[in-house]
């Protein structure tokens, strides 16, 4: 299984961002202990339509295996957040924005606006290709296929 079939199976039992995670970053660290670190970020962290899950554990994903430590110098970090905002406008190339409530055309902090997109299907048929897309573009510039 590969990581975007990995991400979009536990997509179905987990979060996005969770999801996105352990398929990105669950070969280096304890998955379940990736899956306690995303929970908050479901529903654009903590189902506030902000950013994106996907984006959100994606990006962990990247600090996970490009990331840096305290002694980093200014030229790794500058590398870092190069990387992270190819992921970002990537992401938002594709889908014009990574913020959940721009993507999903719904305020899911609404209790209302959330009943609504789960009866509409959004969450089973919108939210997996936006998990897809950040698995794809994160694997591609983690292997540094995308610059």
């Amino acid at each position: 299984m590969n990581r975007k079939e990995l991400a979009l199976e536990m997509f179905t039992k987990t979060n996005c961002a969770q999801s996105t995670l352990v398929a990105l970053a669950g070969d280096q660290v304890d998955p379940n202990i990736l899956q306690l670190v995303g929970s908050s970020f479901g529903g654009g962290i903590a189902q506030q339509g902000k950013t994106c899950g996907a984006v959100s554990g994606a990006l962990m994903a990247l600090g996970i295996k490009k990331g840096y430590t305290e002694n980093a110098s200014i030229e790794i970090k500058s590398e870092f957040y190069k990387k992270a905002n190819c992921f970002i406008n990537e992401f938002k190339a594709d889908f014009g924005s990574d913020q959940c409530n721009e993507l999903i055309k719904c305020d899911i902090s609404d209790p209302k606006q959330k009943e609504k997109a789960k009866v509409e299907g959004v969450f089973i048929n919108i939210c997996p290709k936006f998990v897809a897309a950040a698995v794809h573009i994160m694997d591609k510039l983690i292997h540094n296929k995308l610059d």
